[in-house]
């Protein structure tokens, strides 16, 4: 993945979409 071409707030989003999705799944496999 090449970042740097994009904008720093992409990056953010992007980053901050990767941590929730991680933490989604985390929470999913503590409730099972």
């Amino acid at each position: 993945m090449n970042e740097e071409g994009l904008p720093f707030g992409i990056q953010y989003a992007m980053f901050n979409i990767l941590r929730f999705k991680r933490g989604k799944f985390r929470g999913e496999l503590e409730i099972n």
